[in-house]
């Protein structure tokens, strides 16, 4: 990979990773740059590839108070975490607000656990999305191989019928059941637009996330708790069917 230039903003003065609020890559030019911050907390999981709504990289407005900036060059050749390196000593950026909104805000501490437990659960989603995909692909995968005409495609189509409608409940969950309107089953949002809606509807308050965007993230993580193990045997049956037809090649899921 290749070394990258990063403004990195930080809580306070100590050079942690800990109190990193916003780190965001800068494009390599010559000449003078003019490099500008949104006053916004970013999201430390990026890059996570998703295709669900929530994959914007920012999160909430930061509370008023000192930050500091500097900038930083990350060589990545010798280590996956890259050696980083501080081309310019930190900057004081004083954060103050044109008016103060009608729910009391949060303190900088206070307000950076929140915003921190909301990435944590964004980033939960994003993964356990990534990994119902995988399983979808590979039961694509099966399904396909099945029609291959030979002694083994009606146990292979069978099998992939069955983790089929075991996957099918726990994507209702995360996208919503509009899929069953049409046969009398009341129907919900999924999990990613309770998180999606929370989520963004952070990005312009003050004062968020306020304690109705926490109680969404912990519904949705609450519920990402009780999938995992469904998801977990889904995956565990599947490459165990999988590991039965060696020669078809079909995708291995972690």
């Amino acid at each position: 990979m290749s070394p990258k230039l990063f403004m990195v903003i930080r809580s306070s003065a100590d050079a942690n990773n800990q109190n990193t609020v916003a780190k965001f890559p800068i494009a390599l030019a010559k000449g003078l740059s003019k490099v500008e911050w949104n006053l916004k907390y970013s999201d430390p999981s990026i890059p996570i590839s998703t295709d669900k709504k929530f994959q914007s990289g920012w999160g909430p407005y930061v509370t008023e108070g000192t930050y500091f900036a500097s900038l930083e060059w990350v060589d990545y050749s010798n280590s996956g975490a890259g050696k980083v390196t501080a081309l310019i000593g930190m900057s004081e950026i004083q954060v103050s607000y044109l008016y103060q909104p009608s729910i009391p805000l949060y303190s900088k501490e206070e307000k950076g656990r929140q915003v921190s437990r909301m990435f944590e659960v964004k980033q939960r989603l994003m993964i356990f999305n990534d990994q119902l995909s995988q399983i979808q692909q590979g039961i694509n995968a099966m399904r396909n191989a099945a029609e291959i005409v030979n002694t083994n495609s009606e146990s292979l189509s069978k099998s992939s019928f069955i983790l089929q409608q075991k996957l099918n409940p726990i994507q209702w969950k995360l996208d919503g059941n509009q899929a069953l309107s049409g046969e009398e089953i009341e129907t919900n949002e999924g999990l990613n637009e309770l998180f999606s809606s929370s989520y963004y509807s952070t990005s312009d308050a003050l004062n968020a996330p306020t304690k109705t965007h926490m109680q969404k993230l912990e519904m949705v993580d609450a519920e990402l708790q009780k999938l995992s193990k469904t998801l977990s045997e889904i995956v565990e049956e599947y490459n165990r069917v999988a590991g039965l037809y060696p020669s078809l090649r079909l995708p291995s899921i972690r």
